[in-house]
């Protein structure tokens, strides 16, 4: 039994008609109906991969497109050539974007959902020795798999493994391979036992740096990684030009890298060897370091020597109290720093601040750095305060505060009640305290000292007063105010019945928490403030009217006011 394989224009594939055994047709579409259903996946649905093999090295230069569909709102993660390639660009929709290595392939992290258009250019070195050249890299797997390849050569007959269509033909003095795949993870290109008499050529090597640089009060540190793609031949010499205000820290590589120091004109130059000749790919490490002595000041990048191309990303940290400004820019864009490789974000231990695609070999940025005033964050806070308030019918109130808190040193809390309040009560841990007096006139609560997780609890008691004369009025409520930030704040207010009463208003509206959680442990239950004991008399009549207002981090001393509108009933009546 057959089916057809339509190949249409719109995935770029040629128009034909292909036969391929029913059963892997049918388990090729049993698994892609199922990979776009997954949450934060990505599907390739067709790639084509158009190259023309160079007469001297034999490398492919590789331009594959691939059709991609992304599912689900976090980052997804898209191969897109073999790790053995040399990457010379990748673009989505037209915009480049940063690549990683990761399960053995160049991968993009992509975000957002729906198709994108992935256009990736690579090299693909050959493998096998001369007289028996063949070609074998990864790729994505895909439904459909074009191949179109032009080799320097004419009259060969070269095989692709995994083909359900092949056309080879000769086109002056070249050969061209046309091949239509079924899903597979991988092209073989083999059967050129003619291909490639050539005498030996020099390796050719391309570079990519990671570099990672870390800005502080007193001193500069550049993290350099160079990671080498290195064609057709081996290699044992790394050179890399070091500018001169750098100090070398260290400098590592494979295969028993050793390196040593010549001067050269503005800088030095790093000859790095091997025991043995490298092929394919090389990483060398470097860390640098330099002083920082003035508010301006110009960094350059080292650069690898006797590569094909460098190209790179540089990343900015801050780890002090530090702000960084970008004046200028030599060789390099700025981009944003999510468009960085993951490698370099995984390698800051601060935010990082600024982001460049490093597009010339030995770039320079004009950086201006200034120091932050120091702010001394506050060692102690007020996790949570829950008020309760009492309206009586004639105007008169009772207000229970209720605080946790932390301390380490201090001896004291100030307090600052409201014009016409009066303390009627206050304790610390239960036990009854005495208010003393400050000199500026506010109350100052005696504090202990915790420890760990063990909060202190204090509680105020304030009597006031509020207007309720006539048939419509706004009542103003007060709470009292302290000289440290608050985390948590909850208050109740019961109104009494017999009047109607709109909502709280504040000059910040009521931030409720949505979901659970805690601050320190603090069960936060259903959200009910325990109304207060007998002997403070804070129970609410029966019928009253409860409002509900909620705050999260306030800074200390600031005063939370509420209004709240009644309307008389008999008025309504």
């Amino acid at each position: 039994m057959i089916a057809l394989l339509l190949l249409s224009a719109a995935l770029a594939q040629p128009t034909g008609q292909v036969t391929v055994p029913l059963d892997r047709w049918d388990a090729a579409r049993a698994a892609a109906a199922q990979s776009p259903m997954d949450p934060d996946k990505a599907f390739v649905s067709a790639a084509d991969h158009r190259g023309e093999t160079d007469a001297e090295t034999l490398a492919i230069r590789l331009v594959s497109t691939l059709e991609v569909h992304l599912e689900g709102a976090g980052y997804k993660t898209v191969p897109l050539v073999g790790a053995d390639a040399v990457l010379l660009s990748v673009t989505v929709d037209g915009q480049p974007v940063a690549v990683g290595v990761a399960d053995g392939y160049h991968v993009w992290h992509g975000s957002g959902a729906g198709p994108r258009r992935v256009v990736v250019e690579s090299l693909i070195p050959p493998s096998g020795r001369r007289g028996s050249i063949e070609y074998d890299f990864r790729v994505p797997e895909t439904l459909t798999t074009h191949l179109e390849l032009r080799l320097p050569v004419p009259d060969l007959t070269p095989r692709v493994e995994g083909a359900v269509r092949t056309d080879v033909q000769t086109a002056g003095s070249r050969t061209v391979v046309r091949a239509d795949l079924a899903p597979t993870h991988r092209i073989q290109l083999v059967g050129l036992k003619d291909f490639g008499q050539q005498s030996a050529a020099q390796a050719r090597r391309y570079v990519e740096s990671l570099d990672l640089l870390s800005v502080d009060e007193s001193m500069l540190q550049l993290f350099c990684v160079y990671r080498y793609r290195i064609l057709y031949a081996g290699s044992r010499q790394f050179d890399v030009f070091i500018p001169e205000e750098y100090r070398i820290v260290s400098a590592d590589g494979q295969g028993g890298f050793r390196y040593d120091l010549t001067a050269a004109d503005g800088g030095w130059i790093l000859h790095g060897e091997t025991d043995l000749p490298v092929h394919n790919t090389f990483e060398l490490s470097l860390r640098l370091e330099r002083e920082l002595n003035a508010e301006a000041f110009a960094v350059q990048l080292p650069r690898a020597l006797g590569v094909e191309r460098e190209r790179g990303w540089l990343g900015v940290e801050v780890p002090g109290r530090m702000r960084l400004v970008p004046e200028k820019t030599d060789g390099a864009r700025e981009i944003g720093v999510n468009g960085l490789p993951h490698e370099v974000v995984s390698s800051a231990v601060s935010p990082i601040l600024g982001a460049w695609r490093v597009v010339e070999p030995g770039a320079t940025l004009q950086l201006r750095a200034t120091e932050l005033p120091a702010v001394e964050p506050a060692s102690e806070a007020i996790d949570r305060v829950e008020a309760s308030t009492v309206v009586s019918e004639n105007g008169q109130t009772r207000t229970r505060i209720a605080l946790s808190l932390r301390n380490q040193a201090r001896h004291s809390i100030a307090v600052v009640i409201p014009e016409g309040g009066e303390v009627v009560r206050a304790t610390a841990d239960g036990e009854t305290v005495r208010p003393a007096r400050a000199d500026t006139g506010e109350l100052l609560l005696p504090l202990r000292r915790t420890g760990g997780r063990r909060a202190m609890q204090l509680e105020v008691v304030v009597d006031g007063q509020v207007d309720l004369d006539g048939w419509t009025s706004d009542i103003d409520l007060l709470l009292p105010t302290f000289d440290l930030p608050v985390s948590s704040l909850q208050w109740r207010v019961h109104l009494p019945d017999g009047s109607r009463w709109g909502g709280l208003r504040g000059d910040v509206p009521t931030a409720p928490l949505k979901g659970s959680g805690s601050w320190y442990g603090t069960d936060q239950g259903s959200g009910e403030v325990a109304p207060g004991s007998a002997e403070t008399r804070l129970e609410p009549p029966d019928g009253s009217v409860s409002r509900d207002y909620e705050r999260y981090w306030l800074p200390s001393e600031a005063a939370v006011s509420l209004q709240v509108r009644r309307v008389s009933l008999p008025f309504l009546h």
